[in-house]
């Protein structure tokens, strides 16, 4: 089961390390095709758009230098008007304290409106701070409820969690079948942490309810699958 014994500022710091490593290369700009200066004057303006984007290009350093500090202003600024992303990034840096104050509420704000928004990754954070009952009341019936709304879009590390679960009763009834289902879609978009779930379960349920999991996979459809939240899961976060 998950372990319990991390910090919130930990476990989000170390998700959002991962997070900005493994978006780093495929996110990488050219930057003979950006125009800083024209971005920044549209932020200015008030453009929602335009100030997520040089929020992203401060977190990520590309085509300006690495400035948590500078990237969390830009990204408060549009998360304010509602941009779901920059409210989800917003949640992660409070969490960890990255160019910011850690502040465990504000972070838990920022992942509320994220994930009431549809955001996978702020319900996947939201159903974290639930389950560990850091900052927030520990309820795992909620964050089992986050985290299915995060799977249900397709996101494997939602999967991975909701399948853990799954097979040990928390928050949701003891399901070896549906353990098995959330691990092998999980396992199926390249989260290796979901292998070894398969690989326990396949030990412990016999022939037929492993086909009956193996069938609700086949089976299974995300919800709204042309959903705006296209982003490639993370296969090695840190796990929640």
């Amino acid at each position: 089961m998950f372990s319990l014994d991390h910090t919130l500022r930990f476990l989000f710091l170390a998700v959002l390390l991962v997070q900005l490593s493994a978006c780093a290369p495929e996110n990488n700009a050219d930057c003979s095709m950006v125009n800083i200066d024209q971005l920044e004057s549209a932020a200015r303006t008030g453009l929602a758009e335009a100030q997520n984007e040089l929020g992203r290009y401060h977190e990520l350093g590309e085509c300006v230098a690495s400035d948590f500090e500078e990237a969390a202003a830009w990204y408060q600024l549009a998360a304010e008007q509602g941009h779901v992303n920059a409210q989800k990034v917003l949640g992660f840096m409070y969490a960890g304290g990255m160019g910011v104050q850690q502040d465990n509420a504000t972070s838990l704000q920022w992942f509320m409106r994220a994930a009431e928004a549809g955001h996978p990754e702020a319900q996947l954070g939201l159903a974290t701070a639930y389950f560990r009952g850091i900052g927030i009341v520990r309820n795992r019936e909620t964050a089992a409820r986050w985290f299915r709304k995060s799977a249900e879009q397709n996101f494997a590390r939602s999967q991975y969690n909701l399948g853990n679960l799954y097979q040990n009763g928390a928050g949701v009834p003891r399901d070896l079948v549906e353990a098995y289902k959330w691990y092998g879609l999980s396992a199926r978009n390249g989260y290796s942490k979901a292998e070894k779930g398969l690989a326990r379960l396949n030990d412990e349920l016999p022939p037929e309810l492993i086909n009956q999991a193996r069938q609700l996979i086949e089976d299974w459809r995300p919800e709204n699958p042309e959903s705006q939240w296209k982003y490639k899961p993370q296969h090695e976060q840190a796990s929640p």
